[in-house]
């Protein structure tokens, strides 16, 4: 079985050298790594021209584009059975890769997720901890699942985000053969500006057979470059160039646009993908709209007086178009508050989960990079973990702690 690992990138070599060694540090020969340059004038071309591993697979879009035309670039270049994005501030934790293809080879799902840890870059204009990795035992050591898709489905068309467990291409290993029997009519798999939503969405809503991984394979690495964490900061949204700025700017002069736009609304996106791929799959059951226009409405994190303005705005006008417009009056009449982050079960759930946690810093021989969270996660998780779940989850644990006693703690 052979697996494409793709790496988009622009003008990011600070950090794709690092996320790179990572993958570089796989022993598996049946994987190709593809870094999907997006016309980058930085020192990226540098920082390629030094690896000569015969599994690297460097191509160029030759011009700027949006991050949905790179993803679908790369998808173009892809030969693996399987195909996995992540950033260029990411990493895998090359020890537990081994466990990934056993999961993929035994099952073939259309779709597999796993647990993400996060590790935010120590470098200037981060807000944040930064330098550390927790280690929660809630996400390690658990067996391999299938989900229960009808269930995953109800979630998704009534705005419940509450356990989860969907399937992602981002940090996610999803079919080719299942991506390939899914383009759209014009030819093109990914019709929307963001195409792990996407993806995401269209694998949901066509019933994809989706397994849960409740165990690491990759690092999610925050920094002020990524463009999840310029959407959610006032500080780094005040930069005209910001990523999430220019995010936006290239999804505008792409061609392929989605259904409707919301605006800066991370949650607004969350709904215009979804009616995109409702749209494009010519899929009739509706969402429950007086649920999506309450959890959208209900965000203020990281938005002006303005920007909620503008949001409600273009929900006015999308909720005419679709005849919701008493819907959304009702909703807005209700005043609606952000119950999902208030629910105290979930925040009691998240509180007890940080207790059987660790947190420790990634610093390794005066480096603090994705590599050596990387490395660091290695040594905590060790190599006694099997998918199946035959191996004793709390013996686990166990050892994890004892080989976390070396390294410094964060709090």
């Amino acid at each position: 079985m052979r697996i494409s690992i793709i790496i988009p990138t622009r003008e990011r070599a600070i950090y794709l050298r690092h996320c790179l060694r990572t993958v570089l540090d796989i022993e598996d020969d049946g994987i190709e790594i593809i870094v999907s340059d997006n016309a980058s004038v930085d020192s990226t071309a540098d920082v390629l021209a030094q690896i000569h591993d015969p599994r690297v697979k460097v191509i160029n879009t030759g011009k700027r584009v949006s991050m949905r035309e790179n993803f679908e670039f790369s998808l173009s270049h892809a030969t693996g059975d399987y195909v996995i994005y992540i950033g260029d501030d990411d990493a895998f934790i090359p020890g537990q890769f081994r466990v990934l293809r056993n999961a993929l080879e035994t099952h073939r799902p259309d779709s597999l997720s796993w647990s993400i840890p996060t590790y935010g870059w120590p470098i200037e204009g981060f807000i944040g901890k930064a330098g550390g990795v927790r280690f929660e035992k809630k996400f390690l050591f658990g067996a391999l699942q299938e989900v229960d898709m009808a269930r995953i489905r109800a979630k998704l068309l009534s705005a419940d985000f509450e356990d989860f467990q969907a399937p992602t291409l981002y940090h996610g290993a999803a079919s080719r053969s299942f991506m390939e029997r899914h383009r759209a009519a014009n030819g093109i798999f990914f019709n929307g500006s963001s195409p792990d939503l996407y993806y995401t969405d269209l694998a949901i809503l066509k019933g994809a057979r989706h397994f849960d991984l409740c165990h690491p394979i990759t690092i999610s690495g925050k920094s002020a470059a990524s463009t999840g964490a310029a959407s959610n900061s006032k500080s780094i949204k005040a930069n005209a160039e910001n990523p999430a700025t220019r995010f936006a700017r290239e999804s505008n002069a792409d061609q392929v646009r989605d259904l409707v736009n919301f605006g800066t609304s991370v949650r607004g996106n969350f709904f215009q993908i979804l009616e995109t791929v409702r749209d494009i799959t010519k899929i009739p059951e509706q969402p429950d709209y007086a649920s999506w226009f309450k959890f959208i409405l209900a965000d203020h994190k990281g938005h002006d007086a303005n920007e909620q303005r503008d949001v409600t705005e273009r929900l006015r006008a999308y909720a005419k178009q679709i005849d919701q417009t008493d819907t959304l009056n009702r909703v807005l009449a209700d005043r609606v508050s952000d119950v999902s982050r208030r629910r105290l079960s979930a925040r009691w759930e998240k509180a007890k989960s940080k207790l059987q946690s660790f947190r420790l810093s990634a610093e390794m021989e005066g480096e603090n990079t994705v590599h050596t969270a990387a490395r660091l996660a290695d040594i905590i998780l060790g190599d006694g973990y099997r998918p199946d779940g035959s191996a004793n989850r709390d013996a686990l644990w166990k050892g994890a702690r004892q080989r976390s006693s070396p390294f410094k703690k964060q709090f």
